[in-house]
Formats: C-alpha cells, structure tokens, sequence
C-alpha cells in the first residue's frame, strides 16, 4: 500500500534512484535512457527527472511508447516535475500512462505567479493545485507536494485542498535533506523530518533521501546531520509503507547509490527493500 497504513505499527520503504544523479555529469549519462538502464541495472526503482536539459524533448508526447518500453523493467515509478505548470497535466497523464505512482511537486510551481520566487513559499495557488489533484484522481495517480524551506506553504495547502483516496490525489513528499537544513538553519525542531513525517504521516506518500553537511544539502548518506535512527522511529510510528528516492550528486553516482544502501540498510533492517 502507498503511504500510511492502516494495519500495526510498522515501516516498510523501497528504495529508488533519481535520474538527476547523473544529470551534472554530461557524457554517456547526458543520455537519459543511458541513465534510467544504468539504474535498472543495478536493480532499482526509477524517479525520472523530467527536466532533463541535454534532451529536453525525451518526454514529449511522440516519445511516449519508446519510453513505457524503456521503463517497462522498472519495480517502482515516479516523476519530478518539470518546473513548468504549464505541462503538469500533460506529466500526469504520462505517470498514467507509463504505470508510476507518484509526481513529486515543487511549492514554487504552484504558488500564486507574484510569489513564485519567494523564500521561503507560503502562498498557494489552490484553485489550480485542486484542479491537478483533481486529474490526478482521475487518472489514478497521486501528487506529493515537496517541503522546501519553510512548511507554511504545505499546512496552507492541506487546510483548502482535499488529499488522496485510493484512487490518487494530493498528498506530502518528505524531503529529509531539505528539512534537516531547515531546521538548522532556525534552530527549530518542528521543522526537522522527524517532526514532519510525525505531522504529516497521514498523508505522506514519498521521501526525497540525501545528507546535510555544512548547510548544503544532495550529500551522501552517512556523510552529515541527518539522523536515520530517528527517521526510521518516526516512520515506525505513523506506520510508513512507501518509496524513498536518492536525491544525491557525487562525482561517482553509482558508487554512491551502493554506499547509500548500506547506511540506510543500517537504519531499516529488513524493512528496506528494492
């Protein structure tokens, strides 16, 4: 089942790859198919980045088939969206299409045009994020809503927008990097990850995993603040079933996918899997 449960207490999280791993890397990987069968390869889930700059007309409509037979292999599916709300309908139809789950969503896309550049956001365009929650349900998929920053812009959206059902809809994507830096930054525990999965456990659907070191996030695993020990107690708690995405860029993407593995393995026991 996706996200919460509703059976005992308990965790389990399958573990993906983001494609954006290999985004900074040019090269072979400046190929995006190269990239999602270099992950596949190593016997994981795809999250496909879907602003993909060497290529940028890889998920465009033509290419459709071509892709859900490239994807085809994959255990798990999820998108990042394009940082343009203006193909977001488009992004929803193609999860559909290629069997995926979940559209990982930036706040800055769908707030209100005159706060789009704001730090932390905080001002929600809830008409149109109702109508894309709407699609969503419709074609049988979910929206998780990523936490940058500050959670204003999160609390404000679940006070007006309906969240998921079995059918899909809106829902929360838990960044752990982004929210460990937050709370170093304000100094304030309520906007650490545990607190957020705590509070947000309800509707969490997917987390964005990588490491904090010195104020910059996309780190490897093991490497900074975040503290996994607490992350799998929190986790536990709201009884979690759901995927979980490396989100990091190093100069060896693969040997950082393994080394990741391995301290989350650490942290999750036998409830971690591919």
């Amino acid at each position: 089942m996706l996200g919460a449960s509703d059976g005992g207490v308990g965790v389990n999280v399958t573990l993906t790859v983001s494609t954006w791993n290999f985004k900074h890397l040019g090269g072979e990987y400046a190929s995006a198919a190269r990239v999602i069968e270099e992950i596949h390869s190593l016997g994981y889930g795809t999250e496909l980045w879907l602003n993909w700059d060497s290529e940028p007309e890889f998920y465009d409509r033509e290419n459709w088939d071509r892709l859900r037979a490239l994807v085809g292999t994959s255990p798990t599916l999820s998108f990042h969206t394009r940082n343009d709300r203006d193909r977001m309908f488009e992004e929803v139809e193609l999860l559909a299409y290629l069997g995926g789950r979940v559209l990982v969503v930036h706040p800055c896309v769908v707030s209100l045009a005159e706060y789009r550049q704001e730090r932390p956001a905080g001002h929600p365009d809830v008409p149109f994020i109702r109508d894309l929650a709407a699609a969503a349900r419709g074609h049988g998929v979910f929206l998780g809503l990523e936490n940058i920053f500050a959670r204003t812009f999160l609390d404000r959206t679940l006070e007006h927008v309906e969240t998921f059902g079995e059918r899909g809809g809106l829902g929360i994507c838990i960044d752990l990097g982004h929210a460990e830096m937050r709370r170093g930054e304000v100094d304030d525990a309520h906007e650490a990850p545990e607190t957020l999965i705590r509070d947000y456990g309800a509707v969490l659907l997917h987390l964005h995993v990588h490491d904090v070191v010195d104020g910059k996030d996309h780190k490897p695993l093991g490497t900074g603040s975040v503290d996994y020990t607490k992350i799998v107690d929190a986790l536990r708690e709201v009884d979690f079933h759901g995927t979980a995405a490396l989100e990091i860029q190093a100069d060896d993407p693969v040997a950082t996918i393994h080394d990741g593995w391995q301290v989350l393995e650490k942290a999750f026991g036998d409830d971690l899997n591919r």
